[in-house]
Parts: structure tokens; C-alpha cells; sequence
């Protein structure tokens, strides 16, 4: 069984303000296997893993805002500091 999962992207904001994005990888993440009505075994998609690889130089040691879109559209928006990370 083929899933597409729908388009998702990480955008940091750089010194100008403007969305600059970055390559993701998205891992999906089922559900344990369980038995249909019809007795057929599935799993259900619950979530996804977004991981974007970022150039530490471009970003600096700051609290930036983040924005995840998922269909090109903006889905949440919050700060991150990339000081308190390893």
C-alpha cells in the first residue's frame, strides 16, 4: 500500500525577515497493526517526523521565528532559540 503524505516544509526566517526554505525529510508514522471489521490487518497514519537539515552560519546563535507550512499553506509559527541547542 502506497501513502502519499502531503507536502510539508520547515521555513526558518532569515536576517531579512523573509521565509527561506529548507530541504525536509518526512518519515511517516503508523499505528500498530490491528484487524478491520473484515478482518483484513492494517495500520492507520497518526503523524509524521519533519527533519530539515539547517546551515548553523545562516542561522546564527539566536531566538528565530519558524514556520511549518504543509500544503503551501503556513500551519503554525513559533520561535526557536538556536543558542539552547546542541
Amino acid at each position: 500500500m502506497g501513502l502519499t503524505l502531503p507536502a510539508m516544509a520547515l521555513f526558518p526566517f532569515s536576517f531579512t525577515g523573509a521565509l527561506q526554505p529548507v530541504d525536509t525529510q518526512v518519515m511517516p508514522q503508523y499505528s500498530t497493526p490491528f484487524k478491520t471489521r473484515q478482518g483484513k490487518t492494517q495500520t492507520s497514519l497518526v503523524g509524521a517526523t519533519l527533519e530539515a537539515m539547517l546551515p548553523s552560519e545562516a542561522i546564527g546563535q539566536l531566538a528565530r521565528p519558524v514556520a511549518v507550512t504543509l500544503d503551501g499553506k503556513e500551519v503554525t509559527r513559533t520561535a526557536v532559540d538556536f543558542s539552547r541547542l546542541e
